[in-house]
């Protein structure tokens, strides 16, 4: 099983910051030694007032430190609570931290507010007025938190001497820093989780892919994004077999964040050849596609007789084809690994194609792409073929 040392992540985030601010140790203080930069990813928490914190765990009681913080007098807490969203969907085991606080606050991810049904709102710390609250269960009685639930707003905690060496101010942002430290936690949560063969290791993954478009569209906000994936991570799971078992991808998350304003395009084929292994970390192959099953929705488009075509569905005039598009059929996804013999249960799927995209590229026979060579161009980084 993987795992990383605290150092490793620091470097990374140190390195990515000394790139970004060349000169920042000749502005430090005299004397001063070069600061380590702490990385912490925050889980989902909440911090409670002293009245509510009786209310849950009964007269008289007192959080008990079980890990201290980086900020000095901080600690998380022993005790835990359980959320309940408005669907009556719960998330356990939900960390207190202490000292308590003159007011009641949960700070979640977005995707944990998609899971208990809450649209939240990103604030810092503190700033909850006009958010959204939720029931707070704990092993003494439950309380209902009237407003409280946000998501944290990103934030990086320097003292005077950090800031002068590192030449920034208040408000200054660190996006290529932070986002390599997140992109090493969510690697390490990944590689754990993947070895329990878990639904969690897709969600996190898919996770993943959704908070970094979202922190490059709020460090862009008047750009626009295209993300070019799978049709099993673009499409809305919530229309999929996967979501009926409990899985979401980065196109549902996004539906759920920017309703009409992200449009999802899926791709399908009915024969042809494409580039697959037979199973994981085996060698790559070109072969065979199969002719769709006649129960498939593939099957449908081959025999509405267009070689190559681009179906939109979103018009108030195509409510016909919505509505034919509408009956749950089977969908196929071929993607690293391809398994003819076994096709049915290996790459088939039940799906609800109109709500699982906006529209869709269809080619009737599709073609093996040819692979880059393992070489690397001279003058490439060593991340080539990716901008990494």
């Amino acid at each position: 099983m993987m795992t990383l040392d605290r150092g490793i992540v620091e470097r990374l985030v140190r390195d990515a910051l000394t790139k970004k601010f060349p000169d920042a140790h000749s502005r430090k203080a005299a004397g001063s030694e070069p600061g380590k930069v702490v990385v912490n990813v925050s889980a989902r928490h909440a911090h409670v007032t002293q009245e509510d914190l009786e209310r849950l765990f009964g007269k008289g009681h007192q959080l008990k430190p079980a890990k201290w913080l980086y900020q000095d007098g901080f600690f998380a807490a022993e005790e835990t609570i359980t959320l309940v969203g408005p669907r009556q969907r719960i998330i356990p085991n939900v960390r207190i931290l202490g000292p308590c606080r003159d007011h009641s606050q949960v700070e979640l991810a977005f995707t944990d507010a998609v899971a208990l049904g809450l649209d939240i709102p990103v604030r810092k710390s503190g700033d909850i007025k006009n958010s959204p609250g939720c029931w707070i269960m704990g092993p003494a009685g439950m309380i209902h938190l009237e407003q409280g639930v946000i998501r944290h707003e990103r934030h990086v905690h320097m003292g005077p001497a950090d800031l002068a060496r590192y030449g920034v101010k208040d408000g200054d942002t660190f996006f290529d820093a932070a986002q390599n430290a997140r992109i090493v936690r969510a690697a390490e949560q990944y590689y754990r989780i993947m070895y329990q063969g878990s639904r969690e290791s897709w969600n996190l993954r898919d996770r993943h892919m959704f908070e970094t478009l979202q922190r490059l569209m709020q460090y862009r906000p008047k750009a626009k994004a295209i993300v070019w994936a799978h049709n099993s991570h673009i499409g809305n799971a919530a229309a999929t077999s996967m979501g009926w078992e409990g899985e979401f991808n980065i196109g549902e998350l996004c539906r759920t964040a920017y309703g009409e304003a992200a449009i999802a395009i899926g791709f399908g084929t009915d024969r042809g050849t494409v580039v697959a292994a037979s199973d994981w970390d085996t060698p790559m192959e070109v072969k065979a596609v199969r002719p769709a099953r006649s129960d498939s929705y593939e099957f449908l488009l081959r025999h509405a007789g267009h070689v190559r075509s681009l179906t939109d569905w979103r018009s108030p005039a195509r409510a016909d084809l919505r509505d034919l598009l509408s009956l749950p059929r089977l969908e196929r996804a071929i993607g690293v690994v391809y398994r003819p013999d076994t096709e049915l249960l290996s790459h088939y799927f039940r799906a609800v194609l109109s709500e699982q995209f906006d529209a869709y590229v269809w080619f009737e026979t599709t073609r093996a792409v040819t692979p880059l060579g393992p070489e690397r161009p001279k003058g490439t980084p060593e991340s080539y073929p990716f901008g990494l």
